[in-house]
């Protein structure tokens, strides 16, 4: 019962605003807390809370591409993703932008990896499946719909007291899928 109101409190928040939701157990980092938010409940809760956060954010902008600025303005992955992920981000869009002043358009950050792709609508959740879990590292995968179904499996870390996105892997294509900390990391390699 204390678990279950901690998860509602810990996942409401204004979605309509574009602020992040509110998370009532991210102020009291104890060993109790922690253990709270490493059950599969709580983590299957938190994904659940970033996506429908994300897509409430995408389902403002909707087909009105010149409202993507805004979207990407809210910095998604500060909010939701690892450090280690969101400092690689960043080191993938320094090199597109460098690229791109070069008159060079071949650049990384052609889709998005949220939705995984380049066009969408009012992207709406259906369901968060936890794939494995063990302690502070898990893989889900995550549903919604927009023009058609879709996923993503995302790998998570726990770390500064909650559970954030260290990679997305687009399962659509054959093989392996495309797992895109990977390919950030070798893009960056390459043009060092």
């Amino acid at each position: 019962m204390l678990l279950t109101s901690l998860l509602a409190g810990a996942c409401s928040g204004s979605k309509s605003s574009g602020q992040q939701p509110q998370n009532l157990l991210r102020g009291a980092v104890t060993s109790s807390s922690d253990s709270l938010r490493l059950t599969r409940e709580y983590l299957t809760e938190r994904i659940r809370s970033i996506y429908e956060h994300v897509f409430g954010l995408y389902g403002q902008v909707g087909s009105d591409f010149s409202q993507y600025a805004t979207l990407k303005a809210t910095n998604l992955d500060s909010l939701y993703c690892t450090q280690s992920w969101a400092d690689l981000r960043k080191n993938v869009a320094q090199i597109d932008a460098r690229k791109a002043e070069n008159g060079n358009p071949s650049v990384f950050l052609v889709a998005d990896y949220w939705i995984m792709g380049q066009d969408f609508h009012l992207p709406v959740l259906q369901k968060v499946t936890i794939l494995e879990q063990h302690h502070r590292r898990a893989r889900a995968q995550v549903e919604w719909k927009d023009f058609s179904d879709h996923s993503v499996e995302i790998s998570l870390l726990y770390e500064r007291g909650d559970w954030y996105i260290d990679n997305f892997i687009d399962t659509t294509p054959p093989e392996d899928g495309f797992w895109w900390k990977e390919a950030m990391q070798q893009y960056v390699r390459q043009n060092r």
